[in-house]
């Protein structure tokens, strides 16, 4: 099991902008040691309750919300992860679970069954909410992802862009998908730190004309923002 508690900033920027941004901020940060080429892909399947509960929370602006999503990353996959993330206004608590191909598929079936013999106390979190809440796929989001980060107050910085998206029971791991485009314009940056953003991160972010959004990948994906 893994967990993240942190900050985090969302900023729509144009491309261009987001080019000369990371020029800047790669004198300062180091690249992902994921990202081979610069970039890497990024594909979740969200969950979500009978009632879409958690999108519906999200667009009326709800100050505690969650999601619950399936992830991989790259082409081949082999890292599977399964998360729940918490967020309460700026602040997040993501909990991860590293899947096996089995317990994925299981999760495309709906069939949640395997949470329960998972050791980890957050698995059971998880099967509780899915279960009560009749949770099932809605939506799968691609992406390509540019990430910078910084030791010091677990910083870290991306780009989102060429965000996509297709109905959530397509065949998830399916090499090619019938995406349909979602904010195709422009790039979506996060600004992710513990505790103190560094004054140098924040001298170069400074320098743009960046307007704060509560901006939702999965949101933008069914129509909302």
């Amino acid at each position: 099991m893994l967990s993240v508690n942190r900050q985090e900033l969302k900023f729509f920027m144009t491309k261009a902008d987001s080019i000369s941004l990371q020029r800047q901020l790669s004198a300062v940060l180091s690249p992902d040691v994921f990202a081979k080429k610069g970039y890497y892909r990024v594909r979740s399947l969200y969950y979500d309750s009978l009632e879409n509960i958690d999108f519906y929370e999200k667009l009326c602006g709800e100050k505690k919300r969650k999601k619950v999503r399936m992830r991989v990353y790259g082409k081949d996959p082999d890292t599977i992860k399964l998360e729940l993330k918490d967020k309460d206004g700026p602040y997040q608590q993501k909990l991860s679970l590293l899947l096996s191909r089995a317990e994925a598929d299981a999760m495309l079936r709906s069939d949640y069954r395997f949470l329960l013999e998972r050791e980890e106390e957050h698995a059971k979190l998880i099967y509780i909410i899915v279960t009560q809440g009749a949770y099932c796929p809605a939506v799968i989001v691609e992406y390509y992802r540019r990430a910078f980060v910084y030791p010091d107050f677990d910083t870290r910085i991306t780009f989102d862009e060429n965000i996509r998206s297709c109905d959530g029971h397509q065949d998830f791991f399916a090499k090619e998908l019938p995406f349909m485009p979602g904010y195709k314009d422009g790039v979506i940056l996060e600004v992710k730190y513990n505790g103190i953003l560094i004054h140098s991160i924040q001298k170069i972010l400074e320098e743009y004309l960046l307007f704060q959004v509560s901006a939702s990948k999965y949101s933008i994906a069914r129509g909302g923002e």
